[in-house]
Protein backbone atom coordinates (compact mmCIF):
# COMPACT_ATOMS: atom_id res chain seq x y z
CA UNK A 1 0.00 0.00 0.00
CA UNK A 2 1.39 3.48 -1.19
CA UNK A 3 0.73 6.43 0.85
CA UNK A 4 -2.03 9.08 0.13
CA UNK A 5 -2.17 12.61 1.55
CA UNK A 6 -4.94 10.89 3.86
CA UNK A 7 -2.11 9.36 5.80
CA UNK A 8 -0.31 12.52 6.65
CA UNK A 9 -3.07 14.01 7.89
CA UNK A 10 -3.65 11.91 10.93
CA UNK A 11 -3.92 13.78 14.51
CA UNK A 12 -3.26 10.78 16.61
CA UNK A 13 -0.28 9.87 14.53
CA UNK A 14 1.32 13.43 14.42
CA UNK A 15 4.82 11.67 13.80
CA UNK A 16 3.81 9.77 10.68
CA UNK A 17 4.29 12.53 8.12
CA UNK A 18 7.94 13.26 9.58
CA UNK A 19 8.66 9.52 9.31
CA UNK A 20 7.76 9.28 5.90
CA UNK A 21 9.27 12.69 4.82
CA UNK A 22 12.53 11.39 5.79
CA UNK A 23 12.21 8.06 3.89
CA UNK A 24 10.78 8.68 0.56
CA UNK A 25 11.16 5.20 -0.63
CA UNK A 26 9.25 4.02 2.41
CA UNK A 27 6.17 1.55 1.71
CA UNK A 28 2.94 1.72 3.64
CA UNK A 29 2.20 -1.96 4.77
CA UNK A 30 -0.85 -1.55 7.03
CA UNK A 31 -2.24 1.31 7.88
CA UNK A 32 -5.39 1.50 11.04
CA UNK A 33 -6.86 4.93 11.23
CA UNK A 34 -5.91 7.19 14.53
CA UNK A 35 -4.23 3.35 15.94
CA UNK A 36 -0.79 2.57 13.87
CA UNK A 37 0.84 2.47 11.26
CA UNK A 38 3.25 -0.35 9.81
CA UNK A 39 5.77 1.61 7.76
CA UNK A 40 8.63 -1.02 5.42
CA UNK A 41 12.12 0.90 5.01
CA UNK A 42 15.24 0.01 3.42
CA UNK A 43 17.99 1.72 5.07
CA UNK A 44 21.85 1.09 4.22
CA UNK A 45 20.64 -2.30 2.55
CA UNK A 46 18.09 -3.51 5.60
CA UNK A 47 15.00 -3.99 5.71
CA UNK A 48 13.18 -2.62 8.77
CA UNK A 49 9.42 -2.86 9.89
CA UNK A 50 8.90 -0.09 11.57
CA UNK A 51 5.66 0.40 13.69
CA UNK A 52 4.32 4.23 14.61
CA UNK A 53 1.96 4.61 17.23
CA UNK A 54 -0.04 7.24 18.59
CA UNK A 55 0.91 9.76 21.47
CA UNK A 56 -0.85 7.64 23.95
CA UNK A 57 2.05 5.14 23.67
CA UNK A 58 4.53 8.00 25.48
CA UNK A 59 2.51 7.56 28.65
CA UNK A 60 3.39 4.35 30.89
CA UNK A 61 6.32 3.89 28.11
CA UNK A 62 4.25 1.43 26.36
CA UNK A 63 6.70 1.83 23.34
CA UNK A 64 9.44 0.62 25.43
CA UNK A 65 7.55 -2.21 26.69
CA UNK A 66 6.46 -3.15 23.58
CA UNK A 67 10.39 -2.84 22.77
CA UNK A 68 11.38 -4.57 25.89
CA UNK A 69 9.10 -7.61 25.20
CA UNK A 70 10.39 -8.34 21.96
CA UNK A 71 14.08 -8.19 23.76
CA UNK A 72 12.92 -11.39 25.72
CA UNK A 73 11.43 -13.53 23.19
CA UNK A 74 14.53 -12.67 20.80
CA UNK A 75 16.61 -14.19 23.89
CA UNK A 76 14.28 -17.21 24.07
CA UNK A 77 13.78 -17.62 20.65
CA UNK A 78 17.50 -17.55 19.82
CA UNK A 79 18.17 -19.84 22.70
CA UNK A 80 16.31 -22.45 21.15
CA UNK A 81 13.16 -22.59 24.44
CA UNK A 82 10.46 -21.44 21.76
CA UNK A 83 9.69 -22.96 18.49
CA UNK A 84 9.59 -20.27 16.24
CA UNK A 85 11.17 -16.95 15.33
CA UNK A 86 10.71 -13.31 15.90
CA UNK A 87 12.29 -10.13 14.42
CA UNK A 88 15.24 -9.02 15.48
CA UNK A 89 13.99 -5.41 17.66
CA UNK A 90 15.70 -2.75 17.39
CA UNK A 91 14.62 -0.39 19.35
CA UNK A 92 11.74 1.98 20.63
CA UNK A 93 12.15 6.10 18.95
CA UNK A 94 10.64 8.02 21.29
CA UNK A 95 10.96 11.54 19.13
CA UNK A 96 9.47 9.56 16.20
CA UNK A 97 6.74 7.36 18.17
CA UNK A 98 7.78 4.11 16.72
CA UNK A 99 9.32 0.61 17.07
CA UNK A 100 11.32 -0.49 14.93
CA UNK A 101 12.38 -4.03 14.11
CA UNK A 102 14.30 -6.06 11.09
CA UNK A 103 12.37 -7.50 8.87
CA UNK A 104 11.89 -11.16 9.46
CA UNK A 105 12.11 -14.24 6.68
CA UNK A 106 9.31 -15.81 5.73
CA UNK A 107 5.87 -15.97 3.79
CA UNK A 108 2.61 -15.61 4.63
CA UNK A 109 2.05 -19.30 7.09
CA UNK A 110 -1.45 -19.14 5.90
CA UNK A 111 -0.57 -20.33 2.76
CA UNK A 112 1.54 -23.46 4.68
CA UNK A 113 -1.59 -24.34 6.41
CA UNK A 114 -3.11 -24.86 3.33
CA UNK A 115 -1.02 -27.45 2.15
CA UNK A 116 -0.34 -30.98 3.08
CA UNK A 117 1.65 -29.67 5.54
CA UNK A 118 -1.14 -28.10 7.22
CA UNK A 119 -1.87 -30.45 10.10
CA UNK A 120 2.05 -30.17 10.80
CA UNK A 121 2.13 -26.66 11.01
CA UNK A 122 -1.20 -26.47 13.04
CA UNK A 123 0.56 -28.48 15.82
CA UNK A 124 3.70 -26.31 16.07
CA UNK A 125 1.37 -23.33 16.50
CA UNK A 126 -0.31 -24.86 18.97
CA UNK A 127 3.02 -25.95 20.95
CA UNK A 128 4.17 -22.29 20.40
CA UNK A 129 0.76 -21.23 22.40
CA UNK A 130 1.72 -23.67 25.02
CA UNK A 131 5.86 -22.79 25.20
CA UNK A 132 4.48 -18.99 25.93
CA UNK A 133 2.27 -19.91 28.65
CA UNK A 134 5.33 -21.41 30.29
CA UNK A 135 7.96 -19.06 29.47
CA UNK A 136 7.78 -17.56 32.66
CA UNK A 137 8.05 -14.04 31.02
CA UNK A 138 6.84 -11.37 33.22
CA UNK A 139 4.56 -9.28 31.04
CA UNK A 140 3.86 -5.35 32.84
CA UNK A 141 0.16 -6.02 31.53
CA UNK A 142 -2.46 -8.07 32.73
CA UNK A 143 -5.65 -8.80 30.42
CA UNK A 144 -8.28 -11.16 32.06
CA UNK A 145 -11.91 -11.50 31.74
CA UNK A 146 -12.73 -7.72 33.04
CA UNK A 147 -10.89 -6.49 30.28
CA UNK A 148 -12.08 -8.21 28.08
CA UNK A 149 -15.58 -7.37 28.87
CA UNK A 150 -14.57 -3.93 28.30
CA UNK A 151 -14.15 -4.90 25.03
CA UNK A 152 -17.52 -6.37 24.96
CA UNK A 153 -18.65 -3.25 25.79
CA UNK A 154 -16.82 -1.08 23.45
CA UNK A 155 -18.10 -3.88 20.28
CA UNK A 156 -21.71 -3.60 21.58
CA UNK A 157 -21.81 0.54 21.17
CA UNK A 158 -20.03 -0.47 17.21
CA UNK A 159 -22.85 -3.11 16.73
CA UNK A 160 -25.70 -0.67 18.25
CA UNK A 161 -24.97 2.22 16.41
CA UNK A 162 -24.65 0.01 12.59
CA UNK A 163 -27.63 -2.20 13.21
CA UNK A 164 -29.49 -0.52 15.71
CA UNK A 165 -32.21 -3.66 15.19
CA UNK A 166 -29.89 -6.01 16.80
CA UNK A 167 -30.09 -4.44 20.17
CA UNK A 168 -31.64 -6.93 22.10
CA UNK A 169 -29.55 -9.89 21.28
CA UNK A 170 -26.23 -7.53 21.73
CA UNK A 171 -27.75 -6.76 25.25
CA UNK A 172 -28.71 -10.37 25.99
CA UNK A 173 -25.18 -11.37 25.23
CA UNK A 174 -23.69 -9.09 26.82
CA UNK A 175 -25.48 -9.91 29.65
CA UNK A 176 -24.63 -13.70 29.88
CA UNK A 177 -20.65 -12.50 29.34
CA UNK A 178 -20.92 -10.75 32.62
CA UNK A 179 -22.58 -13.23 34.46
CA UNK A 180 -20.77 -16.10 33.56
CA UNK A 181 -19.14 -18.04 36.34
CA UNK A 182 -15.51 -18.50 35.37
CA UNK A 183 -13.29 -21.42 36.29
CA UNK A 184 -10.40 -20.57 38.28
CA UNK A 185 -7.10 -20.74 36.53
CA UNK A 186 -3.94 -19.03 37.05
CA UNK A 187 -2.96 -16.22 34.35
CA UNK A 188 -0.10 -16.88 32.61
CA UNK A 189 1.70 -15.19 29.72
CA UNK A 190 -0.31 -15.07 26.37
CA UNK A 191 0.75 -13.52 22.93
CA UNK A 192 -3.09 -11.26 23.32
CA UNK A 193 -3.76 -10.93 19.60
CA UNK A 194 -3.33 -14.73 18.51
CA UNK A 195 -4.29 -15.56 14.43
CA UNK A 196 -2.83 -17.73 11.49
CA UNK A 197 -2.18 -14.19 10.19
CA UNK A 198 0.54 -13.39 13.05
CA UNK A 199 2.59 -16.39 11.56
CA UNK A 200 4.80 -16.91 8.58
CA UNK A 201 6.87 -19.59 7.45
CA UNK A 202 10.08 -20.04 6.28
CA UNK A 203 10.84 -23.82 4.85
CA UNK A 204 9.77 -24.99 7.63
CA UNK A 205 10.57 -23.03 10.44
CA UNK A 206 7.70 -20.72 12.07
CA UNK A 207 7.97 -16.60 12.61
CA UNK A 208 5.54 -14.89 14.98
CA UNK A 209 4.95 -11.02 14.83
CA UNK A 210 3.53 -8.27 17.21
CA UNK A 211 3.90 -8.58 20.55
CA UNK A 212 1.80 -4.77 21.64
CA UNK A 213 -0.36 -7.20 23.40
CA UNK A 214 1.13 -9.51 24.98
CA UNK A 215 -0.03 -9.54 28.80
CA UNK A 216 -0.28 -12.08 31.51
CA UNK A 217 -4.21 -13.69 31.15
CA UNK A 218 -5.67 -16.64 29.75
CA UNK A 219 -4.11 -18.76 27.21
CA UNK A 220 -7.55 -20.15 26.29
CA UNK A 221 -8.06 -16.57 25.29
CA UNK A 222 -5.19 -16.94 22.30
CA UNK A 223 -6.32 -20.78 21.75
CA UNK A 224 -10.29 -19.26 20.97
CA UNK A 225 -8.97 -16.50 19.36
CA UNK A 226 -7.07 -18.49 16.74
CA UNK A 227 -9.75 -21.23 16.13
CA UNK A 228 -12.29 -18.61 15.40
CA UNK A 229 -10.13 -16.37 13.39
CA UNK A 230 -9.37 -19.67 11.20
CA UNK A 231 -12.74 -20.62 10.65
CA UNK A 232 -14.14 -16.88 10.17
CA UNK A 233 -11.83 -16.24 7.65
CA UNK A 234 -10.41 -19.25 5.82
CA UNK A 235 -13.25 -21.40 6.24
CA UNK A 236 -14.25 -21.70 3.11
CA UNK A 237 -10.45 -22.67 1.98
CA UNK A 238 -9.34 -25.30 4.48
CA UNK A 239 -10.62 -28.11 6.55
CA UNK A 240 -10.57 -26.02 9.97
CA UNK A 241 -12.10 -27.97 12.07
CA UNK A 242 -9.30 -30.66 11.37
CA UNK A 243 -6.38 -28.07 11.52
CA UNK A 244 -8.17 -26.88 14.93
CA UNK A 245 -7.53 -30.80 16.19
CA UNK A 246 -4.17 -30.42 15.88
CA UNK A 247 -3.85 -27.48 16.75
CA UNK A 248 -5.08 -28.54 20.59
CA UNK A 249 -3.06 -31.38 19.80
CA UNK A 250 0.16 -29.34 20.04
CA UNK A 251 -0.68 -27.35 22.96
CA UNK A 252 -1.38 -30.37 24.98
CA UNK A 253 1.85 -31.99 23.84
CA UNK A 254 3.93 -29.31 26.70
CA UNK A 255 1.28 -31.05 29.11
CA UNK A 256 -1.17 -28.29 29.42
CA UNK A 257 -4.85 -28.98 29.28
CA UNK A 258 -7.10 -25.88 28.27
CA UNK A 259 -10.66 -25.44 29.82
CA UNK A 260 -13.66 -26.33 27.61
CA UNK A 261 -15.16 -23.90 29.49
CA UNK A 262 -13.39 -21.16 28.81
CA UNK A 263 -12.16 -22.07 25.15
CA UNK A 264 -16.43 -21.61 24.55
CA UNK A 265 -16.43 -17.87 26.61
CA UNK A 266 -13.59 -16.87 24.67
CA UNK A 267 -14.96 -18.38 21.25
CA UNK A 268 -17.55 -16.05 21.80
CA UNK A 269 -16.26 -12.89 22.68
CA UNK A 270 -14.49 -13.81 19.23
CA UNK A 271 -17.29 -14.10 17.19
CA UNK A 272 -19.30 -11.32 19.20
CA UNK A 273 -16.42 -8.69 18.35
CA UNK A 274 -16.69 -9.73 14.62
CA UNK A 275 -20.08 -8.91 14.52
CA UNK A 276 -19.10 -5.26 15.12
CA UNK A 277 -17.03 -5.66 12.00
CA UNK A 278 -20.23 -7.33 9.92
CA UNK A 279 -20.68 -5.89 6.58
CA UNK A 280 -24.14 -5.47 6.83
CA UNK A 281 -26.77 -6.52 9.47
CA UNK A 282 -27.97 -10.53 7.93
CA UNK A 283 -24.26 -11.34 8.64
CA UNK A 284 -24.27 -9.64 12.10
CA UNK A 285 -26.77 -11.61 12.87
CA UNK A 286 -25.36 -15.11 11.92
CA UNK A 287 -22.15 -13.93 13.39
CA UNK A 288 -23.86 -12.82 17.06
CA UNK A 289 -25.81 -16.16 16.35
CA UNK A 290 -22.45 -17.86 16.86
CA UNK A 291 -21.58 -16.22 20.15
CA UNK A 292 -24.96 -16.85 21.52
CA UNK A 293 -24.50 -20.94 20.82
CA UNK A 294 -20.60 -20.71 22.47
CA UNK A 295 -22.32 -19.40 25.24
CA UNK A 296 -25.13 -22.07 25.46
CA UNK A 297 -23.01 -24.79 25.19
CA UNK A 298 -21.21 -24.07 28.91
CA UNK A 299 -23.59 -27.18 30.52
CA UNK A 300 -21.85 -29.43 28.35
CA UNK A 301 -18.14 -28.43 29.73
CA UNK A 302 -16.41 -29.71 32.58
CA UNK A 303 -15.52 -26.57 34.90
Amino acid sequence: MRRTNVFLTDEKLPTLAGVLASYPAAEIVKYSPQKRCTVRIVREGQVYYVKVYPSKFLKRRRGEVIDETGRVFWSLSQSGVLNFRVPRPVGWDGATQTVWNVELPGTAAIEKLKSPKGEEIAFNIGRAIALIARSGIAPKRVFDHPDQLKDAAEFAEIIHRRFPALNRVVRLLLTSFEQAELPIRTLTPIHGDMHIDQWLTDRNRLGLLDFEDFALGRPERDLAFFMVQLEAEYGLELDHKLLNVHFLLGYRSEGLSPNDKLLNIYSAHKWFSKASKAANRTDAEKLLDRSRKCLESFSDNPQ
